[in-house]
């Protein structure tokens, strides 16, 4: 089987915590009974792949990526002859 990705981006309250979300999506929107469903209408359709077989193995929330430092310039100094 092959392992497939997807991203995806959601806008949120503000006061509400990163695994509080997780924890909502894992248990409502992404789950079994989810993935069950959508390999019941993908068997039931025509010219469906045999033995298709879809798991729910991970769900992650993606680290923050923070705004990279511009280089300070460093400051000329001038010397006297």
């Amino acid at each position: 089987m092959k392992k497939v990705s997807f991203e995806f981006e959601l806008e949120v309250h503000d006061k509400l915590r990163d695994e509080d979300l997780k924890k909502c999506i894992s248990d409502y929107l992404i789950n079994e009974e989810s993935f069950g469903v959508l390999v019941m209408k993908v068997i039931g359709e025509p010219g469906s792949p045999q033995h298709f077989d879809i798991n729910f193995r991970n769900f992650d929330l993606k680290s923050k990526e923070k705004p990279k430092a511009k280089p300070k310039a460093k400051a000329k100094v001038k010397v006297k002859k």
